[in-house]
C-alpha cells in the first residue's frame, strides 16, 4: 500500500508540474498580497451573505463529510477492539471504503434524479447509522455501517460540489471552494472531541 501510494504521488506530481496558472490569478498578479488577502474574505464573507443556498450547501456538505470522516478514522480501532486481526481489518476497512467508490459511481444516477435537500437528509440518516453501528462490537454490523456511511458522503459530496461549483463565479472558484474547506475544519474541530 505504501509503494503503490509513493507511485501515485509521483504520478500526480508529474501531472502537477504541467498545470498552468488561471487567467483569473494572472490578472490579479499585480495587485498587493495584501489586498488580495483582504479581497478574499471580503468577496467570501459578501458571496456568503447574499447567497444563502451556497453557504446552507457548503454546511450540508461538511456536515456529512465530518460525520463520515470521524466515524471511517475510529472505525479501525473499533474494528481491533471487536476482535478482528491483521488480515480481517484489512478486508473490512476495504469494504468500508468501498462504500465510497459506489456513491460516487451513484452519484450520476441516484444522486442526479434526487432533490438535494432529500438526499442530504437521506445522506445524513446513512452516515448517522453508520455512527451508531460502531457502538454494536459487531463487526460485520460495523462494516456495513461503514460501507453505508462512506456511500451516503462521497454521493452527497459529488452532487453538493457540482452543485456549489454551478452557482460560484469563476473568479470566486478558488476562495470559495477553499470556505468549504474551512467550513469542513471548523465542523470537525467542533466534533471530534465529542
Amino acid at each position: 500500500a505504501q509503494l503503490l501510494g509513493i507511485a501515485i504521488g509521483v504520478i500526480s506530481f508529474i501531472f502537477a508540474t504541467t498545470l498552468k496558472e488561471n487567467m483569473v490569478i494572472e490578472r490579479k498578479k499585480s495587485i498587493s498580497y495584501t489586498q488580495r488577502l483582504k479581497g478574499v474574505f471580503v468577496e467570501s464573507a459578501a458571496f456568503l451573505r447574499t447567497n444563502r443556498k451556497a453557504a446552507g450547501l457548503i454546511f450540508a456538505n461538511g456536515l456529512v463529510g465530518a460525520f463520515d470522516v470521524l466515524l471511517l478514522f475510529f472505525l479501525q480501532s473499533r474494528f481491533r477492539d471487536a476482535g478482528a486481526g491483521n488480515i480481517l481489518l484489512g478486508v473490512l476497512l476495504f469494504i468500508t471504503y468501498a462504500g465510497g467508490i459506489l456513491g460516487a459511481v451513484l452519484s450520476e444516477g441516484i444522486g442526479k434524479k434526487t432533490p438535494f435537500v432529500r438526499l442530504f437528509f437521506i445522506c445524513l440518516t446513512l452516515v448517522l447509522l453508520g455512527c451508531a453501528s460502531s457502538f454494536t462490537n459487531v463487526l460485520w454490523i460495523m462494516t456495513l455501517g461503514g460501507f453505508f456511511s462512506a456511500f451516503g458522503d462521497d454521493l452527497l459530496q459529488i452532487r453538493a460540489d457540482v452543485k456549489l461549483n454551478n452557482m460560484i463565479p469563476e473568479s470566486s472558484r478558488a476562495t470559495l471552494i477553499s470556505v468549504n474547506s474551512l467550513c469542513f475544519s471548523l465542523i470537525m474541530i467542533v466534533l471530534s472531541p465529542l
